[in-house]
């Protein structure tokens, strides 16, 4: 049952991707911020989590948790 609700959630973000700019500006804009930390030299270690891509087959998470590192608390 995980495994096809992972599937069929991993479709549904490739698809939305492929046809929302909306959405594919938001997972640009995600992949640019990741660079850009990863090339700052320490930033990450400032902020709450990691925004690291933690996994290839549920970006869902990884994507939350960019969100999340980036609220001010």
């Amino acid at each position: 049952m995980a495994h096809r609700c992972s599937t069929t959630l991993e479709h549904a973000w490739e698809k939305t991707n492929e046809l929302s700019s909306d959405f594919k500006y938001l997972t640009d804009s995600v992949a640019e911020l990741r660079a850009f930390v990863a090339r700052s030299g320490g930033l990450q270690a400032k902020l709450p989590k990691t925004i690291k891509k933690t996994s290839c087959t549920r970006p869902w998470r990884s994507y939350y948790l960019v969100n999340e590192s980036g609220e001010n608390k």
